[in-house]
This record gives structure tokens, C-alpha cells and sequence, in this order.
């Protein structure tokens, strides 16, 4: 109970995140809705568990790991949106806008494979302001079945 109680916290940390960034204040435009379909930021949540060689790197080299991995994420057409840890374990929640699902698996991949996280999860996350465009994609979607 107490994970799920964290996972739907940090959700609701990067719905926040991303609602400021996507300009939840009326004067501000969202960004999604302003740029190109093949120029659209995707929203994503990643979550991993360091394994105790990485634990001990970061205790020997003490620094804010937001600042530490921006530039890189900025590097791959990317943008570092929020940097979390749980207090309950220890487990870090970035939140990143990001070109496509294959710059994702990459780092997945890329990350995994450096053998200094136990576990690495990517969740992409949609803007609340998507949510009717999906709710009607349902309707269609029922219509579809009742049809058949």
C-alpha cells in the first residue's frame, strides 16, 4: 500500500511538473498544442533503483544529479523537466519531455546495461488537457465493438 500511495504522489508531482511547464496559467501557451505534430514534446516519468556501486559513486561525488544529467538530456533533443527521490526507497523519479518512444528505449538500454541500476522504468505521461481527445477515442472504441 505504501508504494502504490508513493507511485500515485509522484504522479501527481509530474502532472504538476508537467502543467507548469505546458502553461497551465492562462497568459501562457502550451507548448504541445503550439508546435508542429512531428516537433510535439512527449512527456515521460522515469524511475530507477541505484544498485550500491552507484550509491557509493554519488556518496564519493556529493551534487544535485538533476544539474549533473540536463545538459546530456538537452543533448538528445530532450528537456529535464524534474528530478525526485523517494524518502521511502530511495528511488529517483525524473520527469523529461522528449522527442520519441525510441530516444526512451535508448535510454533505457544505455542505462540498464551500465549495470549501476537495479531497476529503470520509463511511464509516459499525457497532458490533462489530451484527456478528452482520449475519452472520445473511447466512445469511438465502444461504437466499434457495439458493431460487431
Amino acid at each position: 500500500m505504501r508504494q502504490k500511495s508513493l507511485c500515485v504522489a509522484i504522479i501527481l508531482i509530474a502532472c504538476c511538473t508537467i502543467s507548469a511547464e505546458a502553461g497551465s496559467d492562462p497568459g501562457v501557451e502550451d507548448p504541445v498544442k503550439t508546435e508542429t505534430a512531428d516537433e510535439a514534446r512527449r512527456y515521460f516519468m522515469f524511475s530507477s533503483r541505484p544498485n550500491a556501486e552507484a550509491w557509493k559513486f554519488m556518496i564519493a561525488n556529493p551534487g544535485d544529479r538533476q544539474a549533473a544529467t540536463a545538459d546530456a538530456v538537452k543533448s538528445i533533443g530532450g528537456e529535464m523537466l524534474g528530478y525526485y527521490w523517494s524518502v521511502q526507497d530511495a528511488r529517483n523519479y525524473i520527469i523529461m519531455a522528449l522527442p520519441d518512444s525510441e530516444t526512451v528505449l535508448a535510454m533505457l538500454i544505455q542505462r540498464l546495461s551500465s549495470g549501476l541500476l537495479v531497476e529503470y522504468e520509463a511511464t509516459e505521461l499525457l497532458l490533462s488537457s489530451d484527456m478528452p481527445g482520449v475519452l472520445e477515442r473511447v466512445k469511438e472504441l465502444n461504437e466499434a465493438d457495439d458493431s460487431m
